[in-house]
């Protein structure tokens, strides 16, 4: 899995993420504005809800992966780490070659594409990517057979919930007045509560179209931005 940061489509960058499968290249990508967490969790649990739980993700060293610069705190290594996923680092470029390789091949082909049917725009290019670029080119012939016709995805238990795995997800303390700050904003606690947690810790889940849901204790809390009043 990697991202590739290029002028994709218009005139502006955008990042395609990418995951691609080291038997058969099957592919699954999608763009995003940049190679964030939330994309490349999306991108993981999209291609898992398709294919299955795979056994090993190989990637480099960067820090969304849990690389040196992050490896305490990496929400792609902790959702690995929930799903039963093991991460290896490539220690160079040439390590992942596949994946770089089906990067040229996107930025030739791809781009193109892209260009003679005049699309400019993020949710039109990945229309074009996912419902006509990958299955009628890419799977028909970049795609092959593996080797071992054994398939080794696996079912999702169903013990674990993508959708509460596959999000970034952050801690906040509750103040003595049910507040807490996140991303420079204030929010209440809004559920009715037998007793107070203030002090307590409250798990924020971030979603990858920037929704946030609050949980305590494995409960989903409702919560809602305080808004100071402005002066006159």
């Amino acid at each position: 899995m990697d991202g590739s940061p290029h002028r994709w489509f218009g005139d502006t960058t955008s990042c395609l993420i990418a995951i691609i499968d080291d038997a058969t290249s099957e592919i699954h990508a999608e763009f995003f504005e940049s190679e964030t967490t939330l994309g490349c969790l999306k991108v993981m649990r999209d291609y898992i809800e398709q294919k299955g739980l795979f056994k090993v993700l190989y990637v480099d060293r960067a820090g969304i992966f849990g690389g040196p610069k992050r490896c305490n705190f990496s929400q792609m290594q902790r959702a690995c780490d929930e799903l039963g996923i093991e991460i290896i680092f490539a220690n160079s470029p040439q390590g992942k070659g596949r994946i770089e390789r089906a990067f040229d091949t996107l930025q030739d082909r791809l781009v193109p594409e892209l260009c003679l049917r005049n699309i400019s725009d993020m949710q039109s290019a990945n229309h074009y990517l996912q419902t006509v670029f990958i299955p009628e080119y890419w799977q028909r012939t970049i795609a092959v057979k593996a080797k071992n016709p054994a398939v080794e995805f696996a079912p999702v238990p169903s013990h674990l919930n993508l959708a509460d795995i596959c999000v970034q997800k952050e801690y906040r303390k509750i103040r003595n007045d049910h507040t807490f700050s996140y991303n420079n904003k204030l929010y209440v606690v809004e559920s009715p509560l037998k007793h107070s947690i203030a002090k307590q810790s409250l798990e924020i889940r971030k979603q990858s179209d920037g929704h946030l849901t609050a949980y305590f204790a494995g409960r989903r809390i409702a919560i809602s931005e305080v808004l100071e009043p402005t002066k006159q």
